[in-house]
């Protein structure tokens, strides 16, 4: 059993009674477990797209994500980010930190080294989306203790567990006039749908996009089996595509 002042949601105490703001956020996908103090807290909103280790020099890249902006500004693996923006990068956290002070597009200028070798690039972050980081799809797949007692199980299960993938990296344009998409991943609700990277999305559902916080809150909502009706913009084209979010079949030995 969970005892008061043992778990905590963004640094407030958690009651079993789960306050709406709690169960929105995981509705939404943007609260995420850190072990072992059971503690949740909330996600970036900007994405730089790499992930770290420590090193006494900074922060050590040991994999840069396809299509971020860590990509896209030159960044590879074994490079060391000591400084965003001027301000020293001592860890992954600090690095984690330093990263959720800006928000999508914004640019930052990174220091890091390259086998000895001061360098510096820039680039625009991107929007975390909740997309790519979802609960286990099974609560029991965390394998933690406290959870015989169906509590956290039971809280997942108000908050609508995890949500389908849309297999989308996606930006804010400048004008407010849809959103654009950064890159598409393969074998995904996205790519069956024959969307492609520059495409420039313009409606769901008949519901127009300003930016990317129209398409997170309208995946808060979407359930397996589902279907977008989807406007978008190619080389200065209208067209349209259905995207459908498949049914997991269930399986069974009996």
């Amino acid at each position: 059993m969970i005892e008061p002042g043992e778990m905590r949601i963004n640094g407030e105490e958690f009651l079993m009674g789960a306050p709406d703001k709690q169960l929105r956020k995981l509705r939404e996908g943007r609260l995420l477990y850190r072990m072992p103090n059971y503690e949740m807290r909330e996600e970036n909103k900007a994405l730089l797209g790499v992930a770290t280790e420590k090193d006494e020099k900074g922060a050590r890249i040991v994999e840069v994500n396809t299509g971020t902006p860590a990509e896209k500004c030159g960044l590879q693996k074994d490079d060391i980010i000591t400084a965003i923006n001027g301000n020293s990068i001592t860890d992954p956290e600090n690095l984690y930190k330093e990263v959720g002070k800006y928000q999508p597009a914004d640019k930052i200028n990174i220091d890091f080294l390259r086998n000895g070798e001061v360098k510096t690039t820039t680039t625009k972050l991107a929007p975390n989306l909740p997309v790519e980081r979802t609960m286990p799809e099974r609560i029991q797949d965390l394998n933690l203790p406290f959870l015989r007692d169906g509590e956290l199980r039971d809280l997942l299960d108000r908050a609508g567990g995890p949500k389908p993938n849309l297999g989308l990296t996606l930006t804010d344009t400048e004008k407010a006039r849809g959103v654009q998409v950064e890159a598409v991943k393969e074998n995904t609700p996205a790519a069956k749908a024959g969307l492609q990277k520059n495409d420039l999305l313009l409606s769901i559902n008949g519901k127009e996009l300003k930016d990317v916080d129209d398409i997170r809150k309208l995946k808060s909502s979407i359930q397996e089996g589902d279907t977008w009706k989807m406007v978008f913009e190619r080389s200065g084209k209208k067209m349209e595509t259905d995207l459908k979010f498949p049914k997991k079949l269930k399986t069974a030995d009996l």
